[in-house]
């Protein structure tokens, strides 16, 4: 764990270490960062431009369960899903975290990680009459593989000031999908954790089925970590006002409103179209992630067995 090794060793003895002395490694050789937890505070339309692009008007958190894996690792894909990425900063601490007193006094530890996402399963469990309510978001975004991470830790003198230099970029067979700097986030790291303790009443979290809260104990535990959000040119967008007429009418001629709500009925009309249109994440697609002073990560999609 980097920033246990920077409370037991120290920061001017590190340096010194890494002056005097200076060895060379593969990149494939470089593993997960010890330390790092399978629970996350994420962030949701922290970049005006992704938040336009999905028609969320805000900035809103979540809770994602998953375990951080290598770079190196696949991605699998199943049949019947619409897997979706993103690049993101992600930001953990060498303590917990209960109050902004406790983040000043923090070591902040940033890297570079991706966010998954299956974009059948959030339009299935997404409170329809508000988006950024944050139910089914966690049941989309958690699992196997959703949230892969940088070999690099860096520990900044100054958090806020490092990220501001930041420049994010995925590509995905090649092809530039999403760039921005960091420095547009709307919320920085101690708004997001400010905006998690105000515990805002108006978000609801569910995960299988269950609630769940924004952060057990209302802390943000050691090795927890914060994604901040993603810049735009993801794959997903809501479905055209043509589309949603289109359905609805056809919801009610052929009288499938004995059987589904005409959202559901959309809901998966939409989903079977991006289906057999082939433009979310596909088995043989290689991604391409690179973040300034961060590093860099590359990852297959695979098909799911």
């Amino acid at each position: 764990d980097p920033l246990e090794l920077i409370s037991i060793v120290g920061v001017d003895r590190l340096r010194d270490l890494a002056i005097s002395k200076t060895d060379e490694y593969s990149i494939s050789d470089l593993v997960v960062p010890g330390g790092l937890s399978s629970e996350q505070l994420a962030a949701g339309a922290n970049y005006a431009d992704h938040g336009e692009e999905g028609g969320l008007n805000s900035v809103f958190l979540f809770p994602k369960y998953s375990t951080p894996t290598a770079n190196s690792l696949a991605i699998p894909v199943r049949a019947d899903q619409l897997l979706d990425y993103e690049i993101e900063v992600c930001a953990r601490f060498d303590r917990n975290i209960q109050s902004m007193a406790d983040f000043s006094k923090a070591n902040v530890g940033l890297f570079l990680c991706g966010d998954f996402t299956d974009r059948a399963t959030l339009m299935r469990k997404i409170d329809k009459d508000n988006w950024e309510s944050g139910v089914g978001y966690t049941d989309a975004k958690s699992g196997t593989g959703l949230f892969p991470v940088g070999a690099f830790t860096v520990v900044p003198r100054d958090w806020s000031s490092f990220i501001d230099q930041i420049d994010l970029q995925l590509s995905v067979n090649g092809e530039l999908r999403q760039q921005d700097s960091a420095a547009k986030m709307l919320l920085k790291l101690d708004e997001i954790l400010a905006l998690a303790f105000a515990g805002n009443t108006s978000m609801r979290w569910m995960f299988r089925g269950q609630d769940i809260p924004i952060l057990k104990d209302g802390i943000l535990y050691r090795g927890q970590s914060i994604l901040t959000g993603t810049p735009e040119g993801v794959v997903f967008r809501p479905p055209g006002t043509l589309f949603i007429i289109s359905n609805a009418l056809t919801w009610l001629a052929t009288g499938s409103f004995m059987n589904s709500s005409v959202s559901d009925y959309v809901i998966e009309n939409y989903i079977a179209d991006r289906l057999a249109a082939g433009t979310y994440l596909q088995p043989g697609d290689q991604i391409s992630m690179t973040g300034t002073y961060l590093g860099a990560m590359n990852i297959d999609i695979v098909s799911a067995r």
